[in-house]
Formats: structure tokens, C-alpha cells, sequence
């Protein structure tokens, strides 16, 4: 989207369209042109409709697996090629068919084939409502600003930070404030835990230490503050959260904007060694082996030394890789805007295999549970659960958002969060959602309420932030400031 995944054919795509003349000549082709898209052996359908609009004729793509229409733009006919939105479609007379190759602008890493044939109309697949119980909160806490940040579970306790750059905890049982903390930055990380202390990165650039009664221990400066672009600019890269602390043993490992990958001292915060990647670090390193495995945006996921920061080795993803890597015996599961889940081997990351997901960021970060992987999709707006030795899928359950957070699993159930976008070519929601972990049906799911008036700019709502599991209850904090628990 545009992080629900770069969506190949987006909307935003239509504005590098260059100005065309009337396009008297696409008058022959006016209408529906339904066909698929084929990669590895695998095809989605989708179709094109010219429309003359005035001296215009313009083009709507139709995609069903994220349930959306998007306008890509005028179109133009030079000869057999037709021109719209940055693609270019061989039109055949004799077949009466379109075709085209994607390029990598509309689709990473790859370059699918597209076939289209006319077609008397090309409607979207109805869309069926939930059918499971609407669950209601146990309690609902106001924490006054936007929860980006995931929440995090000890010990009787929730943490969760906000966009006013305060870290709270709460009673899990009740939803009281025990305390609240002010960094002086927003905080979208998930609050990691040393000893009975909580630490956690601000986007002021410091990252903090704070006790048990929400004092502050220490402070150490990660580097400059962070400049986020919201998902309202059309620069923005969906940078919706910031890399976690991953605490191991007396040390800290943590990414951050600049492109680092810092292990800190876990005593007082002293820097014992840094690598550098080429662009931001969005994913909370993974720890296992004496290895480091980090994503970043430059297109590659990185095998570290723990003990000194050495390069082991890296992998490029195709696109920016910010989902959080997961560890799978001698393997390592992560996902990417390539629309790519994958299977790396730990020691030398190399592919095992990779499972593509159509027009879809992989934006969630993959849980591995008794032998099986959960992953959620961007712009597909699903829940996968994901054979570990082949990479298919073993069940694929509507999530009805944007499933950019980490799967909370159980021994029988797997909860995701979801985000809304409005206004959007698909049309998803915000929502909690539940699913039996042996056949991914829905149990139960709870619906945000979505922006009105309708936003004129590009505005997220919902839960893009990964729920916490503890006590029986599922704690979910939301963009209008409130952190909700439900019963499992």
C-alpha cells in the first residue's frame, strides 16, 4: 500500500501521469478488460475500464485481493500501446487482448505479466460481513493522544507510550494509571523490560530507563530526533512505528532512524558497538545464537555478531524490509514491502522459499507458534497461517483492515489488530479481531468507529499497533488515545 503496501496501481501513481491530449483513438477500447496477473506459477485477477470523462478518457483499475478501485489517470493511444498512469499496455486487434509487463515502479522486486480480454463487465466479489459476535471492551482507558506504539504485558501491568511522548502503565485488571512518564518525543516503540525497569526509545532520539514507580533511571542520546512524514504527505514511506528494545543478558540491542544498529550496556546505557545499514532501521532486532537480525529500508535484512556488530551476512529483500525477524529452528522468517514472506537460512541467508501476497506489503511481523507461522497483510487485509516447511498457506482469514502488527497467539486462539485508512481505494477497517488458531474462522471482533466528517487528506484510524496477551484479556491501544482490554 502505501503502507497498507506500495499499491502498484495506486492512486498516488496517477499524479506522474503526464497531461493527454483528447484521445479520440481510444474510443475502440472504451469499457471493461478483465484478464490476471501472473507470477511464479501463481495469477490474481484484476481488470482495466476506460471511461471517457469529457475530452478525457480515464482508466480504473479493479483489484480484488485487497477489494478496491483505484483511478490510475488518463489514458492515451500511441499506435498499439496504450499509455496510463507510468504503464504501458500492448494492445493485439487480431486476439483483442491486452497486455503488459509491470514494471517494478507498480509492482517490487518483480515484474508480473498481465493479460487482459474484454469483458461485458468486471464486478467487484462481494465482500461478507463478520459473521462472529462484536465483542465489547472489559475497560476502556483515555490516554489523551494517539497509541501508535505496540502494548506490552508484565506482571499484572500494561505499558503502552503515545504520541505526547509519555510512556503509561496501567493496572491489567482494572485499567488504572499507575503512572506516566514524559519523554520529549512521540513514542512509537513497544516498551521492552530490564530487571523490574522499562526502557524504551523516544523520538526525541534519547532512549530512557525508567523504574518500576516511573521514575527515570537514565537517558542516553541513540542520535537525532526523528521527523516522521505523516501517511497524509505523499513523501511519506509509512514509517508508522520505531524499532523496539531487545534486552539480552546485560545488554540492549536497538535500531534507529539514522540507520544503526546500537548494542548498549543494559546497566547504564554506554555504547559498546555500532553497524551502520544504508537507510532506517523500523524493526526491533531479533536476538538468537549470538546473532543479530535486524530489517531496514535500504532493502535488506542483516545477520549480525552480537558480540562485536560484525557483518555475518545480508539479504536483499527487494524492497524496504520492516517487519521484525522471526526465528524458526536454524531458520529466520521475515516479511517485506516486496510483498514477500520468507524462509532464510540462519546461518548464511539463503532462501528456503518465499510466499507472495498479492498487491500486499508484509508489513506484519511473523509469530511462530507449535510449529506453524501467523503473519497478517497490508492492503490484502488478512491473517495467514503459514506451513513453516513449505511456505503455504494453511488457512487465510479477512482481517477487514490493514494487518500491519504482530499476531498475539494462544494455544487456541490468534488476535490481530487492524487499521482503517479514509479516504482509500480499499475500503477497510479499524478492528480487533480474533480467530480459532486451527481453522482461522472468526470468534469474535470488535469495530472502530471511523473519522467524521470524512478526512480530505489520507488519515489512518483503528489499531495499527500490536495487541499484548495477559491475564485472559487482550490489550489493544487504538489512534484515538484509548487503550482497550478485552477478554480472550
Amino acid at each position: 500500500m502505501t503502507p497498507f503496501a506500495t499499491l502498484v496501481l495506486a492512486a498516488s501513481l496517477a499524479a506522474q501521469a503526464p497531461p493527454s491530449p483528447p484521445p479520440h483513438d481510444m474510443d475502440a477500447l472504451l469499457g471493461t478488460w478483465a484478464g490476471v496477473v501472473e507470477h511464479a506459477g501463481e495469477n490474481a485477477p484484476i481488470a482495466f475500464t476506460f471511461e471517457r470523462k469529457g475530452e478525457d478518457v480515464r482508466t480504473v483499475v479493479t483489484i480484488p485481493a485487497f477489494h478496491g478501485r483505484a483511478g490510475l489517470g488518463p489514458a492515451k493511444r500511441v499506435g498499439d500501446r496504450i499509455e496510463t498512469g507510468g504503464l504501458t499496455l500492448d494492445y493485439d486487434s487480431a486476439t483483442e487482448s491486452l497486455t503488459a509487463t509491470l514494471p517494478k515502479d507498480f509492482v517490487p522486486r518483480y515484474e508480473p505479466r498481465l493479460t487482459l480480454k474484454r469483458a461485458a463487465a468486471f464486478p467487484l466479489p462481494p465482500r461478507p460481513e463478520p459473521q462472529a459476535p462484536l465483542r465489547e471492551p472489559l475497560w476502556s482507558a483515555d490516554l489523551g493522544a494517539p497509541l501508535w506504539a505496540d502494548a506490552a504485558f508484565r506482571d499484572g501491568r500494561v505499558f503502552v507510550g503515545g504520541e505526547d511522548g509519555r510512556l503509561h502503565a496501567l493496572e491489567a485488571r482494572t485499567g488504572r494509571v499507575l503512572w506516566s512518564f514524559k519523554t520529549g518525543g512521540a513514542i512509537r516503540a513497544r516498551a521492552a523490560f530490564v530487571g523490574a525497569d522499562v526502557v524504551v526509545p523516544s523520538d526525541d532520539g534519547f532512549l530512557y530507563r525508567v523504574d518500576a514507580r516511573g521514575g527515570e533511571r537514565w537517558r542516553v542520546r541513540l542520535g537525532d530526533p526523528v521527523k516522521r512524514v505523516p501517511i497524509s504527505d505523499p513523501k511519506s514511506r509509512y514509517e508508522t512505528r520505531a524499532p523496539a528494545v531487545t534486552p539480552v543478558g546485560d545488554r540492549l540491542f536497538v535500531g534507529t532512524s539514522a540507520g544503526q544498529v546500537l548494542a548498549l550496556g543494559a546497566a547504564h546505557g554506554e555504547r559498546l558497538w555500532e553497524f551502520k545499514a544504508g537507510d532506517t532501521i523500523a524493526t526491533a532486532p531479533t536476538v538468537a545464537d549470538g546473532r543479530v537480525y535486524v530489517g531496514s529500508f535500504d532493502k535488506h535484512v542483516y545477520a549480525l555478531r552480537a558480540s562485536d556488530g560484525g557483518l555475518l551476512w545480508k539479504y536483499d529483500t527487494g524492497d524496504a524490509a520492516t517487519s521484525d525477524v522471526a526465528i524458526l529452528g536454524n531458520d529466520v522468517v521475515v516479511g517485506s514491502r516486496s510483498y514477500d514472506l520468507e524462509r532464510l537460512d540462519a546461518r548464511t541467508g539463503r532462501p528456503r522459499w518465499k510466499k507472495y501476497v498479492w498487491f500486499s506489503w508484509v508489513e506484519s511481523s511473523p509469530t511462530v507458534f507449535d510449529g506453524t507461522i501467523y503473519v497478517g497483510t497490508s492492503d490484502a487485509a488478512r491473517v495467514l497461517a503459514v506451513d513453516p516447511a513449505t511456505g503455504r498457506s494453511l488457512w487465510e482469514a479477512d482481517a477487514y483492515g490493514s494487518a500491519w502488527s504482530k499476531p498475539a497467539v494462544t494455544a487456541t486462539r490468534v488476535y490481530e489488530a487492524v487499521a482503517g485508512v479514509v479516504p482509500y481505494s480499499a475500503p477497510h477497517r479499524g478492528a480487533v479481531v480474533a480467530f480459532e488458531r486451527a481453522t482461522g474462522q472468526l470468534a469474535w471482533w470488535y469495530q472502530a468507529k471511523a473519522p467524521e466528517p470524512a478526512p480530505q487528506e489520507r488519515t489512518a484510524y483503528g489499531f495499527p499497533a500490536s495487541v499484548a496477551i495477559g491475564d485472559g484479556m487482550v490489550f489493544a491501544p487504538s489512534l484515538d488515545g484509548k487503550l482497550l482490554a478485552f477478554a480472550q
